[in-house]
This record gives structure tokens, sequence and C-alpha cells, in this order.
């Protein structure tokens, strides 16, 4: 996987994780706002209808069904509520899901636990299930009072009751998470749209250091990288540029001392071979190739069988075992071939050696020249002439 399938994978999952905690969050957050806001509503709810039934109501000694249930059904009209007025002995005088004989057949919901609330503190809220209607609904129950004949004080006369079915609630709750999920999925669809624009812009200049470094693995030295910002990666563009020039820079120099040391190893006198820790030469200049006879194709070959010198075999083995210089002067052939002095180098912990020859031919000859003239000017001395 690639830098940017890696970042972009990154990026979704951090969001994934975001929106799926802000979906549990608003979810729930959105769960209690609602539920508290049903609530106020059926409070609102039931206090206008309290006040209607409070005007509208006849005295409790003088309840029937007839006097109060069509009340009931013609407040609940207006609302999808459930409505329901029950008196202090837990009577059911009207409900908005029952009428004639099922209504006076309903059970009596003195003990209901939201009635218990409302005559205890004055309002009752519960959520549960209606064994009546086989529906869970939100009550909410408030007390009725009714003014005496002195119009000094009031009568508790019983309880109305206003339900929403649990179904509108979960169902408008359900919206709002329908609406957060889509919400969440669009939030996610902009952040992957987004990442992969956003890595495009991180990876692009990577890619072409990237393709840099290739082209200078590639002995391409003159590569550069383009700097086009100032943050990190610019910086980092930039240090590589600088690294560049400085590697161009030292490999010019040493191509340089190369050069020269070329030139000083094909120019001079002495035959210089470079030979490795199997004898096979590696380098030779041109006054050895000239001196050893070499062939054209020696580099690689093992310097025992392209030119069978005894003498010099013998200095390269003194030189490998004692790792030290090893001198000798040595007859580059047979009795008409050039005289040497040889000098076998150790270098790179015995890998390599280095081998100096330096042609006495000349030296050795007016060296015998110089003997053979004293030779004859002492026999001349030593010999009297005769007349």
């Amino acid at each position: 996987m690639n830098i940017r399938a890696q970042l972009t994978f990154r990026y979704i999952i951090i969001v994934l994780l975001v929106l799926f905690a802000m979906y549990l969050y608003l979810g729930t957050a959105l769960k209690g706002f609602l539920s508290a806001r049903i609530t106020a509503d059926l409070e609102v709810h039931a206090i206008l209808a309290r006040e209607i039934l409070i005007e509208k109501l006849p005295p409790k000694d003088n309840f029937t069904y007839n006097a109060i249930d069509p009340l009931i059904d013609r407040l609940g009209e207006t609302s999808d509520a459930r409505l329901t007025f029950i008196d202090m002995e837990g009577t059911v005088w009207g409900d908005t899901e029952r009428d004639g004989a099922a209504l006076r057949a309903m059970d009596n919901h003195l003990t209901r636990p939201e009635v218990q609330d409302a005559l205890q503190f004055g309002s009752g809220i519960r959520d549960r299930y209606s064994d009546t209607t086989q529906t869970e609904f939100r009550y909410y129950a408030m007390p009725i009072y009714q003014q005496t004949a002195s119009a000094e004080e009031t009568d508790l006369i019983g309880v109305f009751r206003v339900a929403l079915p649990m179904k509108t609630v979960n169902t408008a709750i359900g919206t709002l998470r329908q609406i957060v999920l889509f919400a969440s999925i669009a939030g996610l669809i902009l952040t992957i749209v987004f990442s992969i624009f956003s890595t495009g812009a991180i990876i692009k200049p990577i890619e072409k250091l990237t393709q840099m470094t290739q082209s200078l693995a590639a002995g391409r030295i003159d590569s550069r990288v383009p700097v086009d910002s100032k943050n990190e990666l610019g910086r980092l563009s930039r240090n590589f540029n600088l690294m560049a020039d400085r590697v161009q820079e030292q490999i010019d120099q040493i191509s340089e001392e190369h050069r020269r040391l070329e030139t000083i190893l094909t120019t001079m006198g002495e035959g210089v071979l470079l030979v490795n820790g199997a004898f096979e030469i590696t380098y030779a200049n041109p006054t050895a190739i000239s001196m050893l006879s070499l062939p054209e194709a020696h580099i690689g070959k093992a310097l025992i069988e392209i030119n069978r010198i005894p003498r010099l075999q013998t200095l390269l083995q003194m030189a490998e075992e004692t790792e030290t210089v090893a001198f000798a002067e040595i007859r580059l052939g047979n009795i008409t071939e050039p005289e040497a002095e040889v000098t076998v180098v150790p270098v790179a912990a015995g890998e390599e050696y280095v081998i100096v020859i330096h042609d006495v031919t000349k030296e050795r000859q007016l060296e015998r020249l110089r003997a053979d003239v004293v030779a004859n000017v002492s026999h001349d001395i030593r010999t009297p002439l005769t007349p």
C-alpha cells in the first residue's frame, strides 16, 4: 500500500470515528431534546384543556358520560393526543379512544402511576404500555379543581390526563437520527474527496523527490527537485538539492584527481600494476603493459597465466606471507629481456598489491661497461710494455 492510500485510509478511519461519535452524541442529545420538547407540549396542552374543562364540567355530583365524554372528544379533535378525564374514585368519564359501552367498561384508573403522581406532586409523567389500547404512551396528568359554592375554596374533582403515543415520539426521533446519518454520510463523502486532493498535494512533491533520488542513483547527478513551497516538504527538497550539489562537487573532485593520477601513471617511466588477492590484474599502466608484454584483454586475468616469470610470482607470494614490502631485481624474461627492480607493496589489508617495475637495463649495462673499462685499465697497468 503506497503512502497516498495509507493517508487516505487513515483520514477515512479518523472521520468515521468522529462521525460515529457525533452520530451517537447527537442522536442521544436530540432524543433528550425532543423528549423534553414533547413533554413540554403535553404540559401546555394539558393546561389549556384543563382550563376549558374547569369551565365546562358539571358539578361532580352531576357527572354523566353523556355530559363529559363528548366534551373530551371535542378537545381531542385538534390533536393526535389521547385525552382522559378521571374522577377521584378512579372512574373514567371521558376518553378520546373509547365511547359508549367500551368507555363504561374501562378499568379503575385511580392506581395508574401518573394519576398517583398528579395527586401527590401536582403533575405526573410516565412512559408505559396501555393495557386498554395495547399501545405504548407518554402520559402527562394534572389534577382539576372546581370552585365551591362559596367561590373562596376549590374542590379537587379529578385528574385530567394527556397521552401521546410513543410511536409518534419514536418516529420523530428516528427521523432526526436519519437526518444525522445522512449528514454523516455526506460529510464522509466530502472528507474522502478532500483527503484525495489533500494527500495528492502532499504526495506529489514526495513522488518528485523519489524520482530525483532514482535519477541520482542511476548516475544522473544533475537531477534536481523543483522547490514549490516553504513548508517541510520544501525544506526537504532544498536539502536534497544541496546534497546533490555537494555530491556532484565531490564526484567532480574525485574525477579530477582520478584524471591527474591516470595522467601520472600513464606518462611515468615505471611500470605499475594492481593485482587482487588472487593475483588477478585489475590495473596496468602502458609502461607495465609494454614491459610484461601483456595482451589487450589483461584485466581480470591471473598474472601467472599471461606472464610466467617465476621470480615475480615468488616476490608476490613473499609479500602475501609477510604482509610487508617485497623487493628484488629480476630479469623480465630470458637473457635478452630487460632487467628491472620490482617492488611489491601490500595494500587494503592484503587484498590488493601494487607492483612497481623500474627498468634498470641501461644502468646495469653502464655498470658492466665501466667494470670492463676498469678491468682493462688495471690489466694494462699491471702488464709492462716490452720493446
